[in-house]
């Protein structure tokens, strides 16, 4: 397992500053270097470093800090999951709203694990109670961002399937586990039979405009910096539609994750209403007027209807990721996330998705 003094001498070695200054268009000419390492928050299935580097050259001193990332699973189940993630970044890194990717490193001459280095971006931790409207601009800006760079990202055939395909392998791993709650299982299954509902009704619904969609959006993937949002973690872009994004987004089971909260119904109204006037270049920002007409109706019922599947997305990753955590299968055993599995599998909080949103 890499740890953080494997990471500092891995990073003060000539290999890796020649290929970050390369990386980052520099001279070569630099007279010496020194580079501090600290950790960073992990996500299930990465560890990421904070590296805060000094590059001195004659005339000047280069000061600035970078992410360095190292993934230990796939939930796409890829064997490329790291470089899956670059080619992303590098598709993104003209929209100004993600990581700048410094270089992809697939050798495992410095580290036993391939890595990514990307641009650190400063800025405070993302806040629902304040930062919705600047959530919806970033993402409508980056839905809208079509990029010449060529890559073969994953496209599903049909976006619900897909989902429900999803969330049947993972919530089979809890079927089929000791730790199996019959008590539970019949309150997701409700959820089930509700999304294959709507998966029947999709035929009737018109497939919207395709593009780069992150599949993944919590809040502590977003930075605000100066009133601007910025989008960070892309480890399972795909191509797909917009509103499989937003539905994400906004789904309790996403917002409760890293907080308390769960938006009010009110709430996912106004934020839709910001990012389709974005999107749509329809005015103000920031405007809070609500529309009636037939294809901004369809649109939010979209909407609606991905926050449905993306319960039910949560829920079975939960209930697969209770097993992995009991049984200890996973390289990477986070207790705040342990704690919250716990709480997402309580049957009140199930009943109140169901109740609120199903």
């Amino acid at each position: 397992m890499v740890n953080l003094k494997i990471v500092e001498n891995a990073v003060n070695n000539d290999i890796f500053i020649m290929r970050y200054i390369q990386g980052k268009c520099y001279p070569l000419n630099f007279c010496h270097y020194k580079i501090d390492v600290s950790e960073l928050a992990n996500g299930e299935y990465n560890y990421n470093y904070k590296l805060d580097l000094k590059i001195k050259y004659d005339d000047k001193l280069i000061c600035e800090s970078a992410v360095l990332r190292i993934n230990y699973g796939s939930q796409m189940h890829l064997k490329n999951q790291i470089e899956y993630e670059y080619r992303a970044l590098e598709y993104l890194k003209n929209t100004g709203l993600t990581p700048i990717p410094i270089f992809l490193d697939c050798s495992k001459e410095l580290l036993e694990k391939e890595f990514l280095v990307m641009d650190f971006i400063k800025g405070r931790s993302f806040e629902y109670e304040k930062d919705l409207a600047y959530g919806a601009i970033c993402l409508a800006q980056i839905h809208k961002y079509k990029s010449d760079y060529k890559c073969d990202f994953i496209e599903p055939e049909n976006p619900f399937a897909a989902i429900i395909d999803e969330c049947k392998d993972m919530y089979s791993k809890y079927e089929a586990s000791r730790f199996f709650d019959s008590n539970i299982d019949k309150r997701i299954k409700v959820i089930f039979n509700s999304a294959k509902v709507k998966l029947e009704e999709s035929v009737s619904f018109e497939k919207a405009e395709l593009t780069l969609i992150n599949t993944e959006l919590n809040s502590s993937n977003f930075i605000i910096n100066d009133k601007k949002c910025y989008l960070l973690d892309w480890e399972k872009p795909i191509i797909g539609e917009k509103e499989q994004d937003l539905g994400h987004f906004l789904a309790p089971t996403t917002t409760f994750w890293k907080t308390n909260v769960i938006l009010s119904k009110k709430e996912i109204d106004n934020f839709i209403n910001v990012y389709y006037n974005i999107y749509y270049n329809e005015g103000d920002n920031i405007t809070y007027e609500f529309k009636s007409d037939n294809f901004y109706l369809k649109f939010k019922e979209k909407v609606y209807k991905y926050i449905i599947f993306n319960c039910l997305r949560g829920l079975t990753w939960c209930a697969m990721a209770w097993v992995e955590y009991n049984d200890s299968e996973k390289s990477l055993i986070n207790e705040f996330t342990f704690n919250k599995l716990r709480e997402y599998l309580k049957p009140d909080f199930i009943d109140n998705i169901i109740e609120n949103f199903i």
